[in-house]
């Protein structure tokens, strides 16, 4: 399997499953549920230095937090981070997983 998951050190915030979908993309599942929950996000890095925020959502629809494609990563490994957000715009540890194609 390309996905490792590396820590998810939070209470109410984890990775559940991470299965193939149709062609080059994978459904991953998860919780993303703190006290005073706003949403969550998922940030993406190369290099460990330098993270982008590609995906925002209030809420994950029936645990699938993103539909994900390795077909970008062009024989590179690559972090998300899948962060839950309270509304004062605080959050804890966050989820970490790496992909490699």
């Amino acid at each position: 399997m390309p996905f490792t998951v590396i820590s998810c050190p939070t209470a109410g915030v984890k990775i559940t499953s991470i299965k193939t979908a149709s062609g080059p993309w994978w459904h991953i599942f998860g919780v993303a549920d703190i006290s005073e929950m706003w949403y969550w996000k998922a940030e993406a890095s190369v290099d460990e230095e330098h993270w982008a925020m590609f995906y925002r959502r209030e809420r994950a629809a029936s645990g699938l937090l993103l539909l994900l494609s390795l077909t970008m990563l062009l024989g590179r490994s690559l972090l998300i981070h899948f962060i839950a957000v309270d509304r004062t715009e605080n959050y804890p540890g966050s989820c970490v997983v790496r992909a490699e194609k």
